[in-house]
């Protein structure tokens, strides 16, 4: 737990120094620890996230528009199910600034998308939760 800790806190100084480059700075890298924390095992989760299109584009941008240090399987998991930075930044824009990225992992996987949220918010009830999204989609309306 230790060195996940360690590692959530060199990414944060990371971003914060700017320090985010195109190969994965190092510091950026050892937020892999649960792949490993060596160097050869940084190399493997590196392939093991651009398999997964998770590139220090992606990266840079989802650390970016995250306001607590990501760990690289999260990020995985998020790319894998459709989350990346343009989804953010379009639910921030439609009031929802503080969701976690298991929620809208969820809403991405029940086929929630920045436009049936704001069809669904136009309403008289205003803005929904994401449990009341995720029902309203899955009931088809």
């Amino acid at each position: 737990a230790e060195s996940n800790e360690n590692a959530s806190v060199k990414l944060t100084e990371c971003i914060a120094e700017s320090t985010v480059i195109h190969d994965f700075c190092d510091d950026l890298t050892v937020v892999t620890n649960d792949f490993g924390g060596d160097s050869d095992s940084r190399g493997k989760s590196r392939h093991i996230a651009e398999n997964h299109g998770v590139g220090a584009d992606f990266v840079r941008e989802m650390a970016a528009l995250s306001r607590v240090p990501l760990m690289m399987e999260d990020l995985i998991n998020a790319r894998d199910h459709g989350v990346g930075p343009e989804f953010v930044k379009a639910m921030r824009e439609l009031g929802y600034t503080d969701l976690a990225l298991d929620d809208l992992v969820r809403l991405r996987d029940h086929g929630v998308s920045a436009e049936f949220v704001r069809e669904q918010n136009a309403g008289p009830r205003g803005r929904l939760s994401v449990e009341a999204l995720v029902r309203r989609r899955s009931l088809g309306r």
